[in-house]
């Protein structure tokens, strides 16, 4: 998969987040469009200043694209806590994992999982966490790339579905 570039959003791709600020409330909710941008925004404007000034970028508020032959394939981010607060000892977190429908089933969510992971282990953390429904396509594709379950719980965000909550060690 050559043609498939993952990276950190930056300042500049205001048209990516754009996109991805739609797609992403369409597709997860509890946030607009604009608050969506607006915290992508922060995060690479963030970045951007901690790179000026030569230091480490904090990866608990990074967004990542993966980009198929220059077109935007999916997303993903690593943040602090994608839980509500509700599990204050797991952090930091693997949120937000979208592809395209055009572009499942090529491996697109599982690059973006790797490099999210790369990243969090190239800042010096030992592990990544996330949630996701429990029963569904998306805890095997997890299994697959390593990640164990925790534990089984309620869904957060005032949502009453089952859920999962994983782990990755490095």
């Amino acid at each position: 998969m050559a043609d498939v570039e993952t990276r950190t959003l930056q300042l500049g791709d205001e048209h990516l987040m754009d996109t991805l600020a739609h797609l992403h409330a369409k597709e997860f909710g509890h946030r607009s469009p604009d608050a969506r941008k607006k915290e992508m925004l922060q995060h690479a404007q963030e970045a951007n200043k901690t790179e000026q000034q030569e230091q480490k970028t904090n990866i608990l508020s990074q967004t990542y694209v993966a980009l198929k032959s220059g077109s935007l394939a999916g997303s993903c981010r690593v943040c602090q806590d994608d839980f509500d607060g509700l599990r204050p000892e797991y952090t930091p977190w693997l949120a937000t994992l979208f592809v395209l429908p055009e572009f499942r089933g090529q491996k697109i969510g599982s690059r973006l999982v790797e490099h999210a992971s790369k990243m969090a282990q190239l800042h010096g953390f030992e592990a990544l966490y996330l949630w996701t429904p429990s029963k569904g396509l998306s805890e095997d594709m997890y299994k697959k790339l390593g990640w164990v379950t925790v534990e089984e719980t309620k869904a957060p965000h005032g949502d009453s579905q089952e859920a999962i909550i994983m782990k990755k060690v490095f």
